[in-house]
């Protein structure tokens, strides 16, 4: 079996969807299953991997679309097997009624990397199968270092981003009704920020300091929309952070994991959220934590788990 990864005309850039599908033809490779990302753009600098061929290989057994700009271009490929790996409703390209389009093109398997995210597709009005195979996560890398002290401010982290999707705004409004008596603020992401709210702000952290950063965290909050699985939730997580997150169903789809108040805490609004944190921040949610990191360990499942998974079904 050989697999290529479609991104003719996208390309590789520096965001976890790129490093998502990098990390996943890196597996499937080490599993003995030969795989290319076939892209003429390669854009990725955050750490070294696997040159990109330029052309889907004629001997291709299967061939994965990877956004929704490489679907019609994937569908009209003379292969045996075409997929498309859906890892966001990508309504910041496209409007729905053409997304739904998409997702209907009859020659074209889809599977998405979420239950939350297949459900919304669905609800849509797709017609065709969809299979969810999430990217996984690499659960033997994030742990806790407990680097959380008493008797000092509770602190709050979250992913900065620009774009609007990242609701970065909800976590400056939500750090301006909490009392900064009693929280701080971090955060991390790749471009600058200068905020006056944040105590810490890691640009382009390494994964050493992600750790850092998660476990010095008390909560981390997850207001990001329309994007398959969050990962970074997950990764806080496992790192002993409380989630809390908002139970849109466009919320990033960290709803696969963070189910209301079992395994994380959800809110309807901005205002919500601040009642949510000012009444449990002195509270053992220990609990909570524990469950969530349960449901990613076993429900989420390692990156080769799920690679396995992606090879049974393409077979």
């Amino acid at each position: 079996m050989r697999i290529s990864f479609n991104l003719l005309g996208c390309g590789l850039g520096n965001n976890g969807g790129s490093q998502t599908l990098i990390k996943s033809c890196e597996t499937l490779n080490e599993l003995g299953v030969k795989s290319d990302l076939v892209s003429d753009i390669d854009n990725f600098t955050w750490f070294k991997h696997r040159k990109c061929i330029n052309s889907i290989p004629k001997d291709v057994s299967a061939v994965i679309a990877t956004g929704c700009g490489t679907v019609k271009n994937t569908s009209k490929l003379n292969v045996p097997k075409k997929y498309w790996w859906i890892r966001g409703h990508e309504d910041w390209w496209l409007n729905d009624n053409e997304l739904l389009k998409l997702y209907n093109i009859k020659n074209i398997i889809n599977i998405t990397n979420s239950k939350s995210l297949a459900n919304r597709i669905k609800n849509l009005g797709c017609d065709q199968t969809i299979h969810t195979i999430y990217q996984g996560i690499d659960l033997d890398f994030w742990s806790d270092l407990n680097l959380r002290f008493q008797n000092k401010k509770i602190r709050i982290g979250c992913l900065h981003g620009d774009k609007p999707t990242k609701r970065w705004k909800d976590f400056k409004n939500l750090a301006n009704k909490l009392d900064k008596d009693k929280y701080e603020f971090v955060a991390f992401g790749r471009g600058s920020v200068n905020e006056d709210f944040l105590c810490k702000y890691i640009k382009n952290a390494s994964k050493k300091q992600l750790i850092e950063l998660y476990s010095s965290c008390d909560i981390w909050f997850a207001p990001t929309v329309s994007e398959g699985l969050h990962n970074v939730p997950m990764e806080a997580s496992l790192c002993g952070c409380l989630i809390i997150c908002s139970n849109n169903k466009n919320n990033g789809m960290v709803l696969d994991y963070a189910f209301n108040n079992r395994s994380a805490l959800t809110y309807e609004n901005l205002d919500e959220a601040v009642s949510i944190i000012e009444k449990n921040h002195q509270l053992d949610n220990s609990h909570i934590i524990k469950e969530s990191q349960n449901i990613i360990t076993n429900n989420i499942g390692s990156r080769k788990c799920n690679m396995m998974k992606l090879i049974s079904l393409l077979s």
